[in-house]
């Protein structure tokens, strides 16, 4: 017999809020997936699965490098992993570019869901939940999933079983850019554009004497975020349900999910009562077993956060940064100290 594994509606496997789950034993305690059984016929007759039982397996080692505040992983150096790592040993892997990788713990490990009881008729999908009791850790590696299924096929009972290799934990943030500004493809505080005067003169265009961004001067002015809504999936409609919501994301503050998905390049679609974009996000793929298949979680700091991928949002004006694309980020400040932890968001899954 065979099953098919791919991902449900809201385009992830699992996912959780980072801000609140990501101690080291943490994890993922929901898994949701289309199952479907692709059993050809033997001689004329049907695969069905009837009156069966099935499990989820997840198998994975630990990355030995993992850290709530992700500090521990390796650190990217202008979009490349540099071979340096924090708090953390490393080894030598000729295989890898620097010769280095993060220590993994060279013994498997699984977590099992819970069983549930089954009937799929021969081509037919079906979305299903699998809960653990035992949580898929944050800090998982090399992480694949097996099917267990163990009951009745076409005339015969057997037990079935079906693997897939799937994406590690992959965390994805989201900045409020909007205590910076940028003017001239730079990006500056807004402290220090309303008190540097060749700056803020730039942003005078009514000709009334002083700043008056109500009354047509360039507005930045921070601004939050609000009606948050975050969907997953490879292609943007309407009808994909929001997995991730937050009323107000105040500017110089950030948001930070793990998820589990595929190893194929996923996007993340941003909503809110005031902007939307999309984001690419290339997942965690850190193969034990298949190192010429490694992308390694190797994370940036940025205003002394850390992230995998980060969707930064911000307002610009065409006459004071051509079409945004803001290249220069040296004069950005670190996030204050109330802001150095992501906030807390609803998750909807």
């Amino acid at each position: 017999g065979k099953l098919e594994m791919n991902l449900p509606e809201e385009g992830v496997y699992a996912i959780v809020d980072h801000a609140v789950t990501n101690k080291i034993d943490d994890g993922f305690t929901k898994v949701k997936m289309k199952v479907k059984n692709v059993t050809p016929a033997i001689d004329n007759v049907a695969q069905n699965m009837n009156g069966g039982e099935i499990i989820l397996i997840a198998r994975y080692h630990r990355n030995e490098c993992y850290a709530a505040d992700l500090s521990g992983e390796g650190k990217s150096n202008q979009g490349r992993w540099d071979g340096r790592w924090n708090k953390c040993k490393s080894v030598w892997d000729p295989v890898i570019f620097g010769n280095q990788r993060p220590s993994w713990d060279e013994k498997e490990e699984m977590t099992v869901s819970d069983t549930q009881s089954i009937n799929l008729d021969a081509d037919a999908e079906e979305t299903l939940t699998f809960n653990f009791s035992k949580p898929i850790p944050l800090n998982a590696i090399d992480l694949g999933f097996q099917l267990v299924y163990k009951g009745q096929l076409g005339n015969d009972e057997t037990v079935v079983v079906s693997s897939k290799d799937i994406s590690e934990p992959t965390f994805f943030s989201v900045m409020n850019m909007e205590d910076h500004f940028p003017i001239d493809r730079v990006m500056y505080p807004v402290d220090v554009i309303l008190n540097t005067p060749s700056l803020f003169s730039l942003l005078e265009r009514n000709g009334i004497k002083g700043y008056q961004p109500n009354f047509g001067d360039f507005d930045v002015r921070p601004r939050s975020y609000k009606e948050i809504k975050i969907q997953f999936g490879l292609h943007y409609t309407s009808s994909l349900p929001p997995v991730v919501t937050l009323a107000t994301l105040e500017a110089g503050s950030y948001l930070r999910v793990a998820y589990l998905g595929n190893c194929e390049v996923n996007y993340a679609f941003f909503l809110s009562s005031n902007y939307r974009t999309a984001q690419s996000i290339k997942p965690q793929i850190n193969e034990f077993q298949n190192p010429d298949n490694i992308n390694f979680r190797a994370v940036s700091n940025f205003r002394n956060t850390y992230y995998w991928k980060i969707l930064e949002i911000f307002s610009y004006y065409e006459e004071l940064s051509s079409g945004g694309q803001t290249k220069d980020y040296s004069k950005v400040i670190p996030v204050t100290s109330d802001n150095l932890t992501p906030k807390p968001v609803e998750i909807h899954f």
